[in-house]
């Protein structure tokens, strides 16, 4: 049974395993986000204007590296 875009969301932050099965033509597949960094750089993504996002807007460059050396939070322990 397939899982909502929230439920995968969650699971990525919280480093849990996000897989899914091989479907016709589309290869299955998984991805954990293993460290605190990853998690950190995806969680600011997603609270980031979703049009940069999508532009890859140097506007995000400050936002990313800010995200990433900040090492207190883990948003696995939110």
């Amino acid at each position: 049974m397939p899982i909502s875009l929230s439920e995968a969301t969650r699971k990525l932050l919280a480093g849990e395993l996000l897989g899914r099965k091989s479907f016709g033509e589309i290869k299955g597949g998984q991805i954990r986000l293993s460290s605190p960094a990853a998690r950190r750089l995806f969680h600011f993504l997603l609270s980031s204007d979703k049009i940069k996002v999508a532009a890859g807007s140097e506007e995000l460059f400050d936002g990313l590296i800010a995200a990433w050396n900040n090492a207190p939070l883990d948003p696995a322990s939110q």
